[in-house]
């Protein structure tokens, strides 16, 4: 039994949850990540662009698929003047980048933009300030989403209201720390008082044609990461 009991330990040992913050960002109350602080996970929802809820989504961010890529754009100059995606969508040599959208309804205006012009620049804004803040040096189009995913949760609808909740993302997770990466987490809100995280989401970018494929693929990765905490748990 004893022997039995020490095989267990040291197999349990040898596979300790390892997680690693890719941006090297240390919250001020919250500054570790470790197992302990995913034992109160209560919701797991996946979230998109305008039009994701149709198709099964969680919860859609009032944005466009061709809108990330604007805001992709716009945030990433340098790497945007030469990127195809780019051509057409910003004017990288005005005061106003966005100004050919102004008078352009704006994406679901029940939420008070003037047009789509000023919806742009005011997640830009919100975008620049959280990869300023958390040290993200080269945000991928999907990076877009989660961090606006953050402003439709707290500022748009206080779905996770900012004086319970804080939000990040960009945190993946292995079996140990020499261990391969099994998978990065987009979505994390936690209780600031106690820093336990209380719900897990995974957001796709995806084209509307796209997004059944995306949204099976985005459950999957839920689900691989339910499975780790109910190994490790």
């Amino acid at each position: 039994m004893r022997i039995a009991l020490f095989l267990l330990l040291i197999s349990h040992s040898a596979i300790s949850a390892h997680f690693i913050d890719l941006n090297n960002y240390k919250d001020p109350d919250c500054q570790y990540w470790n197992l302990s602080r995913f034992k109160q996970v209560e919701q797991w929802f996946t979230v998109g662009v305008k039009g994701a809820s149709k198709k099964g989504f969680s919860y859609e961010v009032p944005i466009s698929r061709e809108g990330v890529d604007v805001l992709w754009c716009s945030v990433q100059p340098d790497r945007g003047k030469s990127n195809s995606t780019c051509l057409g969508k910003i004017d990288f040599y005005h005061k106003k980048p966005f100004h050919q959208y102004s008078g352009k309804p704006a994406q679901f205006s029940k939420l008070g933009f003037k047009d789509l012009e000023q919806q742009y620049e005011i997640y830009k804004k919100y975008i620049l300030k959280i990869l300023k803040s958390e040290n993200i040096d080269h945000p991928n189009v999907g990076a877009i989403l989660e961090i606006l995913a953050r402003y439709y949760f707290q500022d748009m609808t206080s779905i996770f209201p900012s004086e319970i909740y804080s939000i990040y993302g960009g945190v993946s997770y292995r079996w140990k720390k020499s261990g391969n990466t099994l998978g990065e987490l987009d979505v994390i809100v936690f209780e600031k008082s106690t820093c336990d995280v209380i719900a897990i989401g995974e957001a796709k970018a995806s084209s509307p044609g796209n997004l059944s494929g995306s949204l099976k693929k985005a459950k999957g990765q839920l689900q691989r990461f339910k499975d780790f905490l109910d190994h490790e748990l």
